[in-house]
């Protein structure tokens, strides 16, 4: 009965770290080095200030 919670606790832990660097590889930070940074946002209103 142990080695179920082991293997599945190995199990999950693997899952969750293989996601974690998939979506670190995929992740799309070559195109945001690209653009110049954004106007700096104001906490909890974000950018709502510039939109008309």
């Amino acid at each position: 009965m142990d080695t179920n919670y082991t293997t599945c606790s190995y199990l999950l832990f693997f899952t969750f770290i293989t996601i974690f660097l998939l979506r670190r590889l995929f992740s799309s930070s070559s195109r945001r080095d690209g653009l110049p940074p954004g106007p700096r946002g104001l906490p909890i209103l974000g950018h709502m200030h510039l939109l008309r």
